[in-house]
Formats: C-alpha cells, structure tokens, sequence
C-alpha cells in the first residue's frame, strides 16, 4: 500500500485571528496539520486558542513578536510534522482550485522539492480585479531552510514544479505602516535576476562601503532600486497582461518610495548603522541565524520570559542594535532593557 503524502498548514498570527479563521479555514480539512505561530497579547492568544478547540488538528505556539514572521519561519517550521508544508499569511486565501489540489496531492504526490503558485493580488489597496503578480514557492518539503530576510523566497533542494493558475493564492492587499518601509529599507535584499545579483556582489563588501564615503548610503538606495526595476519587467513574463497589473505596478513603486523616504529621513549616523547591520546580517547568512533563531529552544526561552510590554519591530530592533554592538545575541529581555528609540536615533520614524 502506497504511503499517503501529509501537508502542515504553516501561518503567523498577530492579533488578527478572525481574519486567520476567515480566510484560512477552508484549508483546514485539506490538510493534515495546521500550526500557527500566535504572537497576539494574551487576551487575543486566549481567544485564538477557544476558537481553535473546534478543529482536531491544529496546534498553537505562543512567541514573542518580531514585527513581521520572517525572523521565526524557521522555528515555525521545526514544528511542522509532515511531509510537505504549505506556507500562507492571515490575509490570503487559497482558490477552490488549489484547495481541490491539496487533497490530490496527498494521495499523488511527484514528489518535487516544492512547487510554485501564482498570487493574486485584490483589494483597493492595488485595484478591484484579481491581478497575477508573482509565482512563488509556497508549497515545499519539510526539509527547506529560509534565512528570514523580509518576504524571501523559501531555499529547497531539488527541482521545482509549477502548478496551474487554477492553483492561485489571493492576496487581499493592505497598506503596511512605515515601521515595515524601514525595516524593508534595512533587510530586504535585491531579488532580481542573475545579471542584477553579481552587479550587487561587486559593492557589498565593506572595503567597497568605507571607499564610498560620504555616499556611504547609496548600495542600499540601489538595491530598492534593482527591486523596483524587477517591479516594472516582471509582468511582462506573462502572456496577459492587464490594466490591474498596470496599478499594482503604481502601488508597488509607490511602496519603494516609501522604504527609501523611510530610511533616507533618519540622521546619517543611523543610516551608516544601518547599513552595517545590513552587511552583518547578510554575511551571517540571514536574520535567523544572526539572532541565533535558529536555536529553538533559544527562541522559546524568550518567548517564555516576554512581558508584552514591548512592540514586536522595538523587540526587533532592539535585539538587532544589541547583536551588532555586543557582536552576540540577547541572553534575556531583561538585556534590552527599556528599548530607547533617542538612543537609536529612530524616535522621529518609530511609533
């Protein structure tokens, strides 16, 4: 008899359950495990948690926030028990389509490392039609890594398959707060094509940065740059193209524009810490392991002290400004100490 194939759902919670249950609770009987990776204030995670006695197959981890998921996907996925994990966020739904797939693929599975999926972006904050963005690896084997960096695409090992675009994941788009532009500005690495990368590689050593000098924070404003180039040429890959992709192409630039306006109005001494936390992160292999969130028990032990008295991006912050001064990660919160955003230089960005 023929081994059937498992999935865990993967998802990050924050606050926002009811949209967890309104949009990913469809998958939940397509799959053989849902966990979630709760980072809500203690009334919310309680109110998640009765919600969740109605299903059979779903398991909760309560974590301290991190102002986006990326930094934790590695932990969430160490708590993933099946074969396969499909990865979504709170505010995206899977189509019918792609729902009937996943119970397909539990009883024929080809056995790719992952496979990709077109998302769909919808909502006013692009345009009122369904638009095809992006193909992303969204469904992959167990044994994937991901190093954390702001909305990267999961490392597999092995060939990739694409689905059909009857296996959609729809987007319901929402404007981010500023506290992600800065953080994107920071984090987020260029994710054009080959050409793009090796130009990159030619200014990303410190040696290049110090020469720079008083433009110390140009190879950061390119990035955005080379990203915001792979914005505009992407859409022509498809074989349609349509007025909705033309808004989300405004929107997204639009998005760039922020995460450079964001970066560029702190004082230029933050700016010059920035970028050298952006290098120490990069040559560190990513955010997970700079943080050493790749230690599992390290992450809980965190969590277990967390007094929610802090914001999940101060956390990040804090924890990021302290690994970089100390050349080593936080032993307890208690290290922070009370999180100064004057000290930091970010009290005129930061809420």
């Amino acid at each position: 008899m023929v081994k059937k194939t498992s999935i865990s759902l993967l998802t990050f919670c924050k606050d926002d359950y009811r949209i967890l249950f309104e949009n990913l609770s469809p998958v939940f009987q397509a799959v053989n495990e849902v966990i979630v990776i709760d980072s809500s204030n203690r009334d919310n995670y309680l109110s998640l948690m009765k919600e969740l006695d109605k299903f059979n197959n779903t398991k909760v981890f309560h974590v301290i926030p991190t102002g986006y998921p990326d930094p934790l996907r590695m932990y969430g996925m160490s708590k993933c028990t099946s074969d396969y994990i499909i990865y979504l966020d709170t505010d995206e739904r899977l189509s019918t389509g792609y729902i009937s797939y996943l119970n397909q693929f539990r009883e024929y599975c080809h056995g790719y490392a992952g496979y990709e999926t077109i998302r769909f972006e919808y909502g006013e904050a692009q345009s009122k039609e369904k638009v095809p963005i992006t193909w992303q690896t969204r469904l992959f084997r167990r044994d994937s890594l991901s190093s954390g960096i702001i909305h990267e695409t999961i490392q597999t090992f092995g060939k990739i398959a694409r689905l059909g675009v009857e296996c959609g994941i729809i987007h319901f788009g929402r404007r981010w707060g500023k506290n992600y532009y800065l953080l994107e500005s920071m984090l987020k690495p260029p994710t054009v094509g080959k050409w793009a990368s090796h130009f990159l590689s030619l200014i990303k050593g410190r040696r290049i940065y110090t020469k720079l000098g008083e433009n110390v924070e140009s190879p950061m404003s390119f990035t955005i740059f080379l990203t915001s180039l792979e914005r505009i040429i992407s859409p022509f890959m498809y074989r349609t193209f349509t007025m909705g992709m033309v808004y989300q192409i405004k929107n997204d630039l639009l998005y760039d524009k922020e995460c450079i306006l964001a970066f560029y109005k702190l004082d230029r001494r933050t700016r010059n810490k920035f970028i050298e936390i952006s290098l120490d992160i990069q040559e560190s292999g990513g955010i997970i392991k700079y943080l050493n969130f790749d230690d599992f028990e390290y992450v809980e032990k965190l969590s277990a002290e967390y007094e929610w008295d802090i914001s999940g991006f101060n956390l990040l912050i804090g924890m990021l400004f302290y690994r970089f001064t100390h050349g080593k990660t936080i032993s307890s919160i208690k290290d922070l100490g009370v999180c100064d955003l004057h000290q930091l230089g970010l009290h005129t960005v930061w809420p």
